[in-house]
């Protein structure tokens, strides 16, 4: 265990329990839970799990490259441009150093039942190239 002020990982000094290089590397994103406060939905016990759910891949070309990113919803485009230029001339993929929607889970202590959430919904862009789409299955007429 790290001592205050030191990473509980390399032991770098750092203000918090994770210094910014093991977290980047973790693939760990900050930010508040989501899902409200309340007991498990199947068993109401009281203590949960929060996780930030990851993806543990390869880098690209390299097998011995390991890369973690959290996982999302969508991730934006790695943006390649033309010599000397602003203007976008493709992409080479998704960015994992910019996900959009991160995915966390919730698991129950006792009964292992498990629930998903999205942090930021509204802010998930709607597009082909992201492999996202909008689909409203709201009622056509008045319920009666």
């Amino acid at each position: 265990m790290a001592s205050p002020g030191t990473c509980s990982t390399c032991n770098a000094a750092t203000p918090t329990t994770l210094c910014d290089r093991c977290r980047y590397t973790l693939g760990i994103a900050e930010g508040p839970g989501v899902r409200p406060a309340q007991p498990c939905a199947r068993c109401n016990h009281h203590v949960l799990v929060r996780a930030l759910v990851r993806e543990l891949t390869t880098g690209a070309g390299a097998w011995d490259s390991g890369l973690s990113v959290p996982m999302s919803v969508t991730y934006a485009p790695k943006l390649t441009y033309k010599m000397l230029s602003d203007h976008a001339a493709g992409t080479t993929g998704a960015d994992p150093s910019r996900p959009i929607g991160i995915l966390e889970l919730y698991v129950c202590t006792q009964c292992g039942f498990s629930e998903w959430y999205c942090r930021n919904p509204k802010d998930i862009p709607i597009g082909e190239e992201l492999g996202t789409e909008l689909i409203d299955v709201g009622p056509r007429e008045p319920y009666r």
